[in-house]
């Protein structure tokens, strides 16, 4: 990661790192806690980071572990989390919050150019001006304001809604909620952008901290940028697993910056899979 050319937006206190690498140790830190825009607080103590966070959901505490926490506590009422690492905790700290800001651009800069490269890679037909969304599982729709996250809640993404599944059920697949494709799927496979010929485009995240699984009970059944129709099964999901591994079962749908249409209307009450979601205009 560098920030060649780039404006310089670093404090005078930490020096300037513009074109500097970002050293891998304060990535998996911040990836740990659950990335930069994760983190609202920088502070230590003579031993432990202690971040406040926007969703202690997001933290990695096995990572943590392995990068040298000998103790994570996560204080959920709070959004605050104690990680302690020792007398390099100060060096540490120092180290986080001089390249923040350098984080924040880079991140903010990928996200841009895997959005544009996909715009890039799509082929566009005549834009829409509504479209329907069908429901990608069924359960309980779930406002962001009451998902109350500090991330989709605070519309940092874009618009849309969250659904619980059912605790009763042990699987469920996910089906597409339009004509369209996945154009990015991390190896964890816990979230994914869906997007239309159209431009039409949607994150999906398959519970919000699912990333914890690395994977395991989460089955693609459809390829990155394999066209699939509305209705299709892009994954099965194990959900005894995530009972099993404490996984939250918000299925969170949203706008990007970059969709076509990003207005809600017509939203449903309740997610019936295969059924209206919603309206975009």
């Amino acid at each position: 990661m560098s920030n060649l050319n780039k404006e310089c937006n670093c404090k005078q206190f930490f020096g300037c790192v513009c074109g500097q690498e970002v050293p891998q140790n304060v990535i998996k830190i911040v990836e740990a806690f659950g990335g930069i825009h994760n983190i609202n607080g920088f502070n230590n103590s003579v031993s432990e980071l202690r971040y406040d966070l926007k969703n202690v959901n997001l933290v990695n505490v096995d990572e943590l572990k392995k990068l040298g926490a000998k103790k994570v506590v996560i204080l959920e009422s709070s959004k605050h989390v104690q990680a302690e690492f020792g007398e390099i905790v100060q060096e540490l700290n120092f180290e986080v919050k001089k390249y923040s800001n350098l984080l924040r651009t880079i991140v903010s800069e990928e996200i841009k150019s895997a959005s544009t490269n996909t715009k890039n890679n799509t082929k566009e037909v005549q834009a829409e001006t509504n479209k329907s969304v069908l429901a990608p599982v069924s359960g309980k729709v779930i406002s962001f304001a009451e998902l109350n996250d500090g991330i989709f809640s605070e519309n940092l993404v874009g618009n849309g809604v969250a659904i619980l599944l059912n605790d009763k059920n042990s699987t469920s697949k996910v089906i597409a909620p339009f004509d369209g494709r996945i154009t990015m799927l991390p190896a964890s496979k816990n979230q994914f952008i869906f997007r239309s010929n159209s431009g039409v485009e949607l994150v999906i995240l398959l519970g919000q901290d699912s990333f914890k699984l690395d994977g395991l009970g989460i089955e693609s059944r459809v390829k990155l940028n394999e066209e699939v129709k509305a209705g299709d099964t892009l994954f099965d999901l194990d959900l005894k697993r995530f009972t099993t591994e404490n996984i939250d079962k918000h299925i969170v749908i949203s706008t990007t910056n970059f969709s076509s249409l990003k207005n809600i209307k017509d939203r449903s009450t309740e997610a019936i899979q295969g059924q209206k979601l919603f309206e975009l205009n």
